[in-house]
């Protein structure tokens, strides 16, 4: 079991007894306290500790409050900062705010819940911003990777084109989006859930079986399924998804799909698993082409 850590709280006060008093009572309160008697060392402490809180009072001798919390935003924007103001100090305490302090509490302070307060509302704030840091950049790696994806499937798109003797119209778009190679591509490309319905289907695919936009097909096919409006024998579908998943990899099929006005038309569908872990599948992905059968003559 992961035992959770107290939240730090570097205080920085030039009065002891005051310094003392309430660390006790923040240690009480389950919180890892870091003392510091003076500016300096409080900076020093903050650069070494990376505390989660600074409590720190204005007026101290040499470098005060304000200085303080200055120095550590300019080395910290995110810092966590709490300043103690004595009540004829309040403008003190509104410039530490625009320094970028998060809070402040007046001295003598007459209730601990006050404090408790203040402490809480900045500790939750914190954990917060640190949690959105932490999902940005996980939400950044997330988009290069999917750009190194994209970037793969667009250089194994234009293989398989290439392969065919079809890339007229993928060398046009070679350096256009993923999206225009997609609409102008001369064989079918389509995205699917496993459970047989169209997430996106390109001009091609929908020409080929006899549907005007891509549209028509999609809505069409996902009244009912891939395998009971296109496959030949619906149970087929069945059989491919068990191939690919055993591959986790791209996989070749020759079948039959049936045409719109219920002619069959022999294909090579070449697919493959898009997956969001390990076990669980994101959608299928992959291309269509009409399979030449001896005899065959296409214009």
């Amino acid at each position: 079991m992961k035992l959770i850590q107290p939240k730090k709280i570097l205080f920085v006060d030039d009065e002891e007894l005051v310094r003392d008093a309430l660390s006790e009572y923040m240690t009480q309160q389950e919180y890892h306290v870091i003392q510091a008697a003076n500016g300096y060392d409080g900076l020093s402490l903050y650069v070494s500790e990376k505390p989660d809180l600074v409590l720190v009072d204005i007026a101290m001798p040499e470098m005060d409050g304000l200085e303080l919390t200055s120095r550590i935003i300019e080395q910290d924007p995110n810092a966590a900062i709490i300043v103690i103001s004595g009540t004829g100090c309040v403008m003190d305490a509104i410039k530490a705010l625009k320094l970028g302090a998060w809070d402040f509490i007046l001295k003598p302070i007459q209730e601990m819940a006050i404090l408790d307060h203040a402490l809480s509302k900045a500790i939750e704030r914190s954990s917060l911003k640190k949690e959105k840091q932490e999902f940005e950049k996980l939400l950044k790696e997330q988009v290069r990777q999917r750009t190194d994806e994209l970037e793969k499937i667009n250089n194994r798109l234009m293989q398989e084109i290439d392969e065919h003797k079809k890339t007229e119209t993928i060398l046009m778009a070679k350096e256009k989006h993923y999206r225009s190679i997609f609409e102008n591509a001369p064989v079918g490309i389509f995205q699917t859930t496993t459970e047989g319905h169209f997430i996106d289907a390109n001009p091609a695919l929908a020409y080929m079986f006899g549907y005007q936009t891509p549209k028509d097909l999609i809505d069409t096919v996902n009244e009912t399924s891939i395998a009971n409006v296109l496959y030949e024998n619906p149970d087929d579908r069945k059989k491919i998804l068990h191939q690919v998943f055993e591959a986790k990899d791209w996989i070749h099929v020759e079948t039959n799909f049936r045409h719109k006005k219920g002619s069959l038309i022999p294909i090579n569908l070449i697919f493959k698993v898009e997956w969001i872990d390990n076990t669980e599948t994101k959608y299928l992905m992959g291309f269509v082409e009409e399979r030449c059968t001896v005899g065959d003559k296409h214009s």
